[in-house]
């Protein structure tokens, strides 16, 4: 189970970039989804970062790249192929997206201040 996990990974990053087979981003996301939620860090670790910078046509969603990075590190993730220097990785990543969602909430409350309005019924 695990094994077939991570040759999805590994196969979908290829299809992804067009490294070794022909360029299919979309057929190599949704391997890399899959392995993800057969409960592969290692493909959890590269939906984060594609969640948190929008790549690869995904929309950019902290709260998607999030959940991803907190599955890694809670133990959620079943297969651990990560390596401890990615595991690190993951961690950094998710305290930024932590402190990234932070500012992008102090920037809507400085822009409801700014019109002097409260909207927060809205």
């Amino acid at each position: 189970e695990g094994g077939d996990a991570c040759a999805m990974v590994m196969l979908g990053l290829f299809h992804v970039v067009g490294e070794v087979v022909e360029k299919n981003v979309t057929y190599g996301m949704s391997m890399v989804s899959v392995a993800a939620g057969m409960g592969s860090d290692f493909a959890a670790l590269y939906l984060s970062k594609w969640y948190a910078t929008g790549e690869h046509g995904l929309p950019k969603d902290l709260t998607k790249a999030k959940y991803w990075s907190a599955r890694i590190l809670d133990g959620t993730c079943t297969i651990k192929d990560l390596t401890n220097d990615s595991r690190r990785e993951a961690e950094a990543q998710l305290r930024d997206l932590h402190e990234e969602a932070a500012e992008d909430d102090d920037d809507e409350e400085e822009e409801e201040d700014d019109t002097g309005m409260d909207t927060s019924d809205h």
